[in-house]
Order: structure tokens, then C-alpha cells, then sequence
């Protein structure tokens, strides 16, 4: 972790996409603050020190055997997401939307209403953290259907946390923009750097921890200032 300490020592983390670059490193983030983490994806990856599940998260029985693979959560980070063939809104058809919602915003549904369940019959607290992207507010050329998934979580995650939020629930997300390197120059952006995994994955773990406790229905853009300005130099 890049100059942030979090510990989540007991607490029960469920992180999806875990087989990619951003819900890897939020799988290894969490393993490393001591949480016990269960990883899914849809094929396999190997996380030393968490318990990894392979599936595919648009059926509903993987989804009910992976909540209760998962046991009683505490945060559930939903970071999974497939991109379309970069294409023309006028190529796009219907069933590639339905396609591209399946896939992106279902599994958001679905294992955020699971989780829900279980915290307010338990009575607990729990958190949710969902991933978006620029694009839910400004648009990505060629991508208007990945974009509009993007926006719908960001519009389902506020729902969320003003229906959840008298139970203790708290929902937010994380905006972050395209990965690099540390050190690499980014002149599209104010701050000029781009964004690394770390940097999400401190931005995610602090909206999972108690100092984000009054914080929900909100959305974290991780994006060195892209999104702050009119125009890109």
C-alpha cells in the first residue's frame, strides 16, 4: 500500500474480478490488512492467503453458492466488469446490451441484495463497494455501452445507500481511471501522473474502513483530476 495502513484483522472481505489487474490487487490489499478474503472470477488466479472461487457471476446459482461459499460477509467489493468490442453506438445491438448489463451490473444486484439480506436480519453493519468508471459521466468514445453500465451503478450504488443506510449499510464507488505505472506522465490529467492499482486500492480500502463511517452514496473518482476538467490539453 502506497503511504495508507488499514487494518480489517476478522473482518470477511468478498472481492469479484479477482482474476484481473485492480480486483487482484484489492484482493492482495485486503489480505495484507489481515482481513480473511474470498476471491471469485471467472477463471482462476492465484492470490496466496485467500480462498479463491471460479464461476461464472451472470447465473444465479453460482451467485447463491458463492454467498454461501463466502459465509457472513462484512464488505463486498464488486469489481468484476467486461468491456465491449470498441464499436459504434449505430453497430451496437440490443443483445449486446443485454449482454454487457449481465455481465456488469446483475452480479452488482445480486450479491449486494444477498449480502443486504444477511447484514439487516443479523442486524449488522456492512459495506459495499462498487467500481465505475470516468465514462459513467463522460463518455468514452466507442464505448457507450460499457459506459452506460457504468452509469446505471453508479445510479443503483446511490439507491442503495439511501435504502440500506438506516440498517448501518453503507454503499459507495470507487471512479478509477486508466491504470499505469507509477512515474508514468500522464498530460491529460491535472496532477499529470497516472493512477496505479495502489492508489485505487487505498481509495477502496478507506471507504471499506471505519474512517469512511459517514460516507455513503457517494463516488471516489481516482483519476489524477481527469474528470475536475472542461477539456483534456
Amino acid at each position: 500500500m502506497a503511504g495508507l495502513t488499514f487494518d480489517f484483522t476478522g473482518a470477511r472481505v468478498l472481492v469479484t474480478g479477482a482474476a484481473g489487474l485492480l480486483g487482484g490487487a484489492c484482493a492482495r490489499a485486503f489480505r495484507d490488512a489481515a482481513a480473511q478474503v474470498v476471491a471469485t472470477d471467472l477463471k482462476p488466479a492465484e492470490i496466496p492467503g485467500t480462498t479463491f472461487v471460479v464461476g461464472d457471476l451472470t447465473e444465479d446459482t453460482f451467485l447463491d453458492r458463492l454467498h454461501a461459499d463466502a459465509g457472513p460477509l462484512d464488505i463486498l467489493v464488486n469489481c468484476a466488469a467486461v468491456t465491449h468490442q470498441l464499436m459504434d453506438f449505430c453497430d451496437t445491438t440490443g443483445a449486446m446490451l443485454d449482454e454487457q448489463y449481465a455481465a456488469n451490473l446483475r452480479p452488482v444486484h445480486g450479491l449486494s441484495a444477498r449480502a443486504a439480506r444477511d447484514w439487516r436480519r443479523l442486524a449488522r453493519p456492512g459495506v459495499i463497494v462498487n467500481f465505475s468508471s470516468p465514462g459513467a459521466v463522460r463518455a468514452h468514445p466507442d464505448q457507450s455501452l460499457y459506459d452506460a453500465t457504468k452509469g446505471a451503478i453508479e445510479a443503483l450504488s446511490r439507491a442503495m445507500a439511501v435504502e440500506l443506510g438506516p440498517y448501518g449499510i453503507r454503499v459507495n464507488c470507487v471512479a478509477p481511471a486508466s491504470i499505469g505505472e507509477a512515474g508514468d506522465i500522464r498530460r491529460d490529467t491535472p496532477l499529470r501522473d497516472a493512477v496505479t492499482p495502489d492508489d485505487v486500492c487505498d481509495a477502496v480500502l478507506f471507504l471499506a474502513s471505519p474512517a469512511a463511517r459517514r460516507i455513503t452514496g457517494t463516488v471516489l473518482a481516482v483519476d489524477s483530476g481527469l474528470s475536475a476538467q472542461l477539456r483534456t490539453p
